[in-house]
């Protein structure tokens, strides 16, 4: 077996970009996630996987069972890496949303006969774009944030208040009228803390928005996410002990607000027009919501089609009431998490796509037993066991 492991950023995806001007958290977030896979898949098949010309040095594999490709030419890249991938029997890319750079890398690779473990170019496009997200998940019932589009906000003439009649989501109705309430304006297609705004001046963040903006209501608990190993039920047609999705642990997400910004649901302290960063994760979560945050997640596998292939990341918040849990957005593809969750077992979360592997793994119990940092310095190490 042999599979093609492609991450966006340190694969040649950023070539055209000086490493300086990438953020580092961002650099520090992609080869954590790529070197992760590349351990992983290569316990159980060959691996090639690409190189950002400039990262050779520091990435290149000893590891006889991974083959590191350079990659030299900002635009020949993704020709570059439909070439590697088209002699592997199986392809995985982390790519970022933003510019439907992961829809259109995946349809693209497909187009050229590749073999994705990767969710369909359908539910790519809804988890891409946090309006269809939102939509999506009313439609199935899934509770997610009021939210609002650019498109119907600006057509109403900026409006002095929150407009029920134009949101979808269900969760946050009783701040509608609540002058105290906080709002966040986020790009539909974004995949970074950095371009979300929260206010409690509805009127400014409407003003501020461009037309692929969406607003959301700031729903007060804890960021948390869930990652699911998805595959449908032909990739493992003759194997009886497949059954269903691989759900990880609920393991928190660590997004405070940039300096200068405090907690908006503290009574006197008011949220500026500032972002949000992520700087890491822990968990797992305690006992007493990691039945909440799995129901949620369980709820969204259920409601999707059941071709899906590849990581599916489910971000959410468990609210300070039960009734506040709510789904945030989808990720079509691995995120961050992986990095701590995999530390919570002794198996190969990767085995779950391995046709001659088993797909018993058990997760350690316990709360708050990995912590990851990705804005540690360089050298430093990534997941913190035991903390």
């Amino acid at each position: 077996m042999r599979i093609f492991v492609g991450e966006f950023l340190c694969g040649g995806g950023m070539l055209a970009t000086d490493l300086e001007r990438i953020p580092s958290t961002l650099l520090r977030e992609g080869t954590s996630m790529w070197q992760a896979l590349v351990e992983d898949f290569s316990q159980w098949a060959e691996v090639v996987t690409p190189l950002d010309r400039r990262l050779v040095d520091e990435f290149s594999q000893a590891n006889p069972r991974v083959r590191s490709v350079k990659i030299d030419d900002a635009d020949c890249f993704l020709n570059d890496w439909i070439a590697e991938a088209k002699a592997c029997d199986w392809a995985l890319i982390v790519a970022p949303e933003t510019g439907q750079v992961l829809e259109r890398t995946v349809a693209a690779f497909r187009e050229a006969g590749v073999q994705m473990l990767a969710c369909t170019e359908s539910v790519i496009r809804m988890a891409s774009d946090k309006w269809l997200t939102a939509e999506w998940l009313s439609q199935h019932g899934i509770p997610t944030p009021l939210t609002w589009s650019a498109e119907q906000l600006l057509a109403a003439e900026h409006p002095s208040g929150p407009p029920r009649e134009l949101a979808i989501g269900c969760v946050g109705r009783e701040l509608l009228h609540d002058r105290t309430a906080n709002w966040l304006r986020k790009p539909r297609d974004g995949c970074s803390g950095d371009a979300v705004r929260a206010s409690r001046d509805w009127r400014s963040l409407v003003a501020g928005m461009d037309t692929s903006d969406v607003l959301q209501t700031r729903v007060v608990g804890r960021s948390a996410s869930v990652i699911v190993l998805s595959y449908d039920h032909e990739f493992f047609c003759n194997r009886a002990d497949r059954v269903g999705p691989m759900v990880c642990p609920v393991m928190w997400q660590d997004c405070p607000w940039e300096f200068g910004v405090r907690d908006g649901s503290s009574p006197g302290l008011s949220l500026g027009d500032s972002p949000v960063r992520y700087r890491g994760g822990s968990g797992p979560a305690t006992e007493a919501v990691q039945h909440r945050g799995l129901a949620l997640a369980e709820r969204v596998c259920r409601a999707l089609p059941s071709s899906q292939l590849g990581f599916i990341g489910i971000d959410m918040i468990l609210g300070d009431r039960p009734e506040d849990d709510c789904v945030i957005e989808i990720n079509p593809r691995m995120t961050t998490s992986y990095v701590g969750v995999r530390h919570l077992t002794d198996g190969n979360l990767t085995s779950v796509w391995n046709p001659n592997g088993s797909h018993e793994v058990t997760f350690r119990g316990g709360s708050d037993q990995i912590r990851w940092n990705v804005e540690g310095p360089a050298g430093c190490p990534l997941v913190d066991e035991g903390c």
